[in-house]
């Protein structure tokens, strides 16, 4: 069998097609979806630590004589864990160059070079001697600031306006109702001078003026340049996705892609949340898996809606494999079994994620978002705030007045796991 991973450091599920969105167009991640699972409740936070840090996974792969190869673009976070997995593991590590810029060629784009690198390694991990095989495939995604080839970053302007509506309509902006389209034109053309030169002093200057909050206009010029670099990416990853189709078919295979976070595109302070690292546009992520199996017509474009988080990956990867999930094994449970449900069934889950970030923490389950600071001083008051979920996607509207059980609820479990914690870090065995 074998295992192909994507994983994106950055990609926004609001910029994909089968996530919902009606403006950016992503015609190969929606054929993914519809000839795969998809997940509609993924979460990531931390995702490196779930990906790769766990020295256990590995092992067991290794162990169980998995071929390891792993294929990444330079700064992504696969590529800052590969030398220490190369040595301790053996692995193939190859990677390419992480350059970005308006006067780049498609071909030239970073994740087209990790296609070619793909078809080199998945050759020689079919003429290899194992009989298992894992090639995982890290790329940053959609890096910051995103500087699409030339004609993709002007692809959605004249569709400025109807993001302008769009956003209007979803209750995520305050407008004035100013023309926006002579204005978003000239200001798309500055910002595309001032970037055609890599590491110019202009760049910081202008993308410093794009993101600012208050300057809706730029918003949506960013907005727009942001949508031109995810269909440049999409295409990208098309052709990835159909050499995989051809290369393995007929074989036994699985993948799985998915993404860290959703970069933020700014806009965002009408959000009632205080943690921007816990709000939703960035820990609300895309997860997609095929298996290849004769007797799983029936999945394909099916959707899930477990909760799941970024740390289950390597379980699922053990699981996939037929590798058992001793103690210790990764923690995590494995997505196949809700990969693998009967249309009419329901697959055990969990009831609650909970997550940490370096200002606070977060309890979820299916119906609620809690979240809490982390007092800056012993003078700074706790911040909480509880979204409805699915309901409140941007997390403008608290409702703790509105569902005080539900916050106390959470609060204690926040705390009692807190308490968990601190008692695992004291004990000196």
């Amino acid at each position: 069998m074998i295992a192909i991973v994507v994983t994106f450091d950055s990609l926004r599920l609001d910029s994909l097609g089968c996530y919902g969105s009606q403006w950016d167009q992503t015609p190969y991640f929606d054929r993914l979806a519809a000839e795969s699972v998809t997940f509609d409740q993924h979460f990531s936070v931390d995702a490196l630590a779930g990906w790769t840090r766990d020295g256990s996974f590995w092992s067991e792969l290794s162990s169980a004589g998995v071929g390891l190869t792993l294929v990444s673009e330079e700064g992504s976070l696969l590529a800052a864990e590969a030398s220490r997995l190369e040595r301790d593991t053996g692995a193939t590590c190859r990677s390419v160059v992480s350059t970005y810029g308006l006067s780049m060629n498609e071909s030239d784009m970073p994740f087209a070079r990790l296609t070619a690198l793909v078809d080199e390694e998945l050759a020689r991990s079919l003429a290899g001697p194992h009989q298992n095989s894992l090639l995982w495939i890290g790329s940053v995604g959609v890096p910051e600031p995103w500087l699409p080839p030339r004609p993709y970053g002007c692809l959605y302007l004249e569709d400025v306006d109807r993001l302008q509506n769009e956003i209007r309509d979803a209750g995520n902006a305050i407008l004035d109702g100013r023309p926006l389209r002579k204005y978003a034109l000239n200001r798309l053309d500055h910002f595309l001078t001032s970037h055609a030169s890599s590491h110019s002093p202009e760049q910081a200057e202008t993308a410093d003026a794009i993101t600012d909050e208050d300057n809706f206009d730029a918003w949506c010029v960013r907005r727009a340049v942001h949508a031109g670099f995810v269909s440049v990416l999409d295409k990208s990853f098309g052709r990835l996705y159909e050499l995989l189709c051809a290369l393995l078919a007929g074989r036994e295979w699985m993948l799985i892609v998915t993404a860290a976070e959703g970069r933020s595109l700014g806009g965002d302070r009408l959000s009632a949340n205080p943690l921007p690292k816990l709000r939703e546009e960035t820990v609300h992520t895309p997860l997609w898996i095929r298996t290849a199996r004769p007797e799983e017509a029936h999945w394909l474009g099916g959707r899930r809606q477990q909760l799941a988080h970024a740390g289950d990956l390597p379980a699922t990867v053990l699981d996939g494999f037929g590798i058992e999930l001793r103690a210790a094994a990764p923690s995590g449970l494995s997505w196949l079994p809700a990969v693998e449900q009967p249309l009419d069934g329901q697959t055990p889950g969990r009831d609650r994620l909970l997550f940490r970030s370096v200002n606070g923490e977060s309890a979820r389950t299916s119906e609620f978002h809690f979240v809490r600071s982390a007092p800056a001083s012993e003078t700074t008051d706790i911040q909480e705030a509880l979204f409805l979920k699915p309901d409140d996607p941007f997390e403008v509207h608290d409702v703790r007045a509105e569902y005080p059980g539900v916050c106390d609820e959470l609060r204690e479990l926040l705390t009692d796991t807190d308490q968990q914690v601190a008692a695992r870090n004291s004990d000196p065995s």
